[in-house]
């Protein structure tokens, strides 16, 4: 699976020999970079068995194992499934997703996506991290209406964390990146939504992508990149490679799409 706005696979495979420092989402290409490590995953309040769920995604993607993840796919076909047999499901089915651009989610599952994030009216960062993970197999009209009610939240309510926010900005950031893809005026509608004063200073990497995030628009309104190729020239020669790849493989996917 390559994530379209996460990273490289060469990323990935230095993460994997122990070279890089990529997080789970970046690890699974999913829309959601979360830059903390598994043991604070579990301070943050997710079960060992999600965590669990997504090293068993996460090993079937390294290895392309699309047989495999079609397999937790076609789970979906059972009348009756947990909770949390079902985000497994739909977490396989994005992962599916990136790696054949084939999307096996049935419609009626989607509802049932869309609904379990609906009814959320208090967010944990296990809620985040699940929409982070699906977000691909969801309408942009719903990518749009979640994220807001996830800013809408991180203004007015207190999490448990506030260090631990840069879950949030990146899940926030991943979205808006999925809509400017599938529409151009939601994911500008959110972003000014989202806009950087919601972003501590101390996240320098989130306030970097958030900027990278409107080179982006302004690119896609007049094709000018002079602006971004500066933005990446800085990065590399400042040795910010998790970031540079990053960015660089975001604007070579924007490119593609328009």
């Amino acid at each position: 699976m390559i994530s379209s706005n996460i990273t490289s696979k060469s990323s990935l495979d230095r993460w994997e020999q122990g070279q890089d420092n990529l997080s789970f989402n970046q690890v699974l290409l999913l829309l959601n970079k979360l830059n903390i490590r598994p043991d604070e995953l579990i301070e943050n309040g997710l079960s060992e068995e999600t965590i669990q769920t997504i090293r068993e995604i996460e090993t079937a993607y390294i290895n392309d194992d699309t047989a495999y993840l079609l397999k937790i796919c076609n789970k979906q076909d059972e009348q009756i499934l947990s909770e949390q047999d079902f985000l497994k499901v739909a977490l396989a089915c994005n992962c599916y997703l990136e790696l054949t651009g084939k999307n096996v989610f049935t419609k009626i599952n989607q509802r049932r996506l869309t609904n379990y994030f609906y009814k959320i009216e208090k967010w944990y960062y296990e809620d985040i991290m699940n929409f982070g993970n699906t977000a691909q197999l969801l309408d942009s009209s719903v990518i749009f209406r979640i994220s807001s009610n996830i800013i809408n939240y991180v203004k007015y309510a207190e999490l448990s964390d506030k260090d631990n926010y840069r879950i949030i900005f990146n899940t926030l950031l991943n979205a808006s990146y999925n809509l400017l893809k599938l529409d151009t005026n939601l994911a500008e509608k959110l972003i000014s939504r989202f806009n950087i004063d919601l972003i501590p200073q101390k996240y320098a990497f989130e306030r970097i992508r958030y900027n990278f995030m409107l080179m982006l628009f302004k690119y896609l309104k007049d094709h000018d990149d002079s602006q971004i190729k500066y933005e990446l020239n800085f990065l590399k020669m400042n040795k910010l490679d998790l970031l540079y790849d990053t960015l660089e493989y975001a604007f070579e996917q924007i490119k593609v799409e328009s």
